[in-house]
């Protein structure tokens, strides 16, 4: 073992009370801080990706800029910083009051850590201010947004590269729970290196999750599955969907129809109630979340034990992120999708809406007078023009990026429909070699029946305990208001 690898064991232990790194940490740590190498790291939920980046910026010193996709995450990760003694830690977004920001920009370099979501990075004055720093390290959280959410749905992702240029090419770390070959390939092209990413990819197999679809014949059986199977669920879960509506109704049922304690999540919910659901839920006075895809990122509990896909993901690697929300203790968990024969058409029509259909592309080059566009489709629009592509360019790469969706649904509608080697196909189509044996097991269809005493899921006790905690003034206290 290296001399370093000593250092950092030595370091870890002095600053962060720990006997050793877990699987991932320590390669991707020398490989930053010892050799100079940017990195993209694939290493999965639980594995601690969080404290790789506070180990490093604290280790290299000066301002470490963190991108984070949703503001209910930087929240946390501001909070976690404090909670380790990290005090000089901010986060800069849009619900802070303009003094607020202000300040922060005029103070920058009285911080050691910056959270910032990729909209607020590119804005003309943070980037200026920014770039006047001294910027130690670039860090990308859920790195494979840029690849998913960047071409058609928050094309800032995309500036990223530009941001990374201004900052005179800080050291470069990106991270994320699952990338496969073309994602990764993605990420890199938006960055202009001198050598590519040092990559490092662990397996995206999470062995103590049972993984189970079961194939229901309409939605009334689904509803009915739901409904048995949060009953007898033990500890806490999570129930994702894809409709904000149908999201609430599940909320109203569950409440009036078991005795779990249950809360709503989506974008339609206001911040502050968003927190402090995600808090409640931490400390186990709620038992389960009904939420749409926003929730989940960077939610360090480690006791969930069962995630439900009442409609499925739009792709393999967004499911694998959702159901890696489970067992991140490496207790056994379970991952159970219910799927219907209409579920792929829901999934199929949301993809979609998102992208502007040629009309719509038309009469924003034609600058159609009082035509009513769809906000995201018109930050879209506005984003691509200003790159210089006309109507027809702009046709033809969201052509494509339909193509690519659309296949991803189909993956995700085949890891539904097989009846063997679920595991394995998983395993397949992020290029991973096959298992054998039992460890290609623990997963399961509607064809056997659940036995969930069989999973050995431990039981978490809820908190009674009353929530009457001023979320408002915690708000607040994390972003210095």
């Amino acid at each position: 073992m290296s001399n370093f690898n000593d250092q950092l064991r030595a370091y870890l232990q002095q600053h962060y009370h720990f006997d050793d790194f877990r699987p991932g940490q320590a390669e991707v740590l020398t490989a930053l801080l010892e050799r100079h190498e940017d990195v993209l790291a694939v290493l999965p939920t639980g594995t601690g990706k969080s404290l790789i980046y506070e180990l490093a910026g604290r280790y290299l010193g000066g301002l470490t800029v963190i991108v984070s996709p949703l503001l209910s995450l930087m929240q946390d990760q501001v909070a976690r910083l404090n909670a380790h003694g990290i005090r000089r830690t901010v986060a800069l977004n849009s619900m802070q009051h303009p003094r607020t920001k202000y300040f922060i920009l005029q103070n920058l370099a009285k911080f050691d850590y910056l959270f910032i979501a990729p909209e607020t990075l590119t804005q003309p004055g943070v980037l200026e201010a920014l770039a006047q720093q001294t910027i130690n390290l670039l860090v990308v959280d859920e790195a494979h947004s840029i690849a998913q959410w960047g071409p058609d749905f928050r094309p800032d992702y995309l500036e990223i590269g530009r941001a990374y240029a201004a900052f005179k090419h800080p050291r470069l770390l990106l991270l994320t729970a699952t990338a496969g070959e073309k994602v990764r390939a993605q990420i890199q092209s938006q960055f202009e290196l001198t050598t590519p990413l040092t990559e490092f990819v662990y397996s995206v197999n999470r062995p103590n999750i049972h993984l189970r679809t079961e194939k229901l014949a309409n939605e009334q059986e689904k509803h009915a599955r739901l409904l048995a199977l949060v009953r007898e669920l033990p500890g806490p879960g999570i129930i994702y969907l894809s409709s904000k509506k149908q999201a609430n109704q599940l909320r109203i049922d569950i409440q009036q129809k078991t005795e779990r304690k249950v809360a709503t999540y989506h974008g339609d919910i206001e911040n502050e109630q968003r927190f402090a659901i995600q808090q409640q839920f931490m400390q186990n006075q709620l038992d389960v979340i009904v939420a749409t895809s926003a929730f989940g990122m960077g939610i360090d509990k480690a006791d969930v034990r069962w995630v439900i896909h009442y409609h499925m993901a739009s792709d393999l690697e967004s499911y694998l992120q959702e159901i890696g929300r489970a067992g991140r203790d490496q207790q056994p968990a379970v991952a159970i999708l219910l799927y219907t024969e209409t579920d792929d058409y829901l999934v199929n029509n949301l993809l979609i809406s998102g992208i502007p259909d040629e009309v719509t592309i038309k009469h924003f080059y034609l600058q159609t007078p009082h035509y009513v566009f769809e906000p995201q489709q018109l930050r879209l629009l506005q984003y691509y023009a200003a790159q210089g592509l006309d109507a027809q360019a702009v046709m033809q790469l969201f052509q494509r990026r339909l193509l690519v969706k659309r296949l991803a649904l189909q993956q995700m509608v085949q890891y539904i429909e097989i009846t063997t080697e679920k595991r394995n196909y998983l395993l397949r189509v992020f290029g991973e070699a096959e298992l054998t044996g039992a460890a290609a097991g623990n997963w399961s269809t509607q064809a056997t029946p659940l036995e969930i005493p069989s999973l050995h899921l431990p039981v978490t006790e809820s908190n009674n305990a009353s929530a009457n905690i001023d979320w408002q003034k915690r708000l607040e206290k994390l972003f210095n208001q």
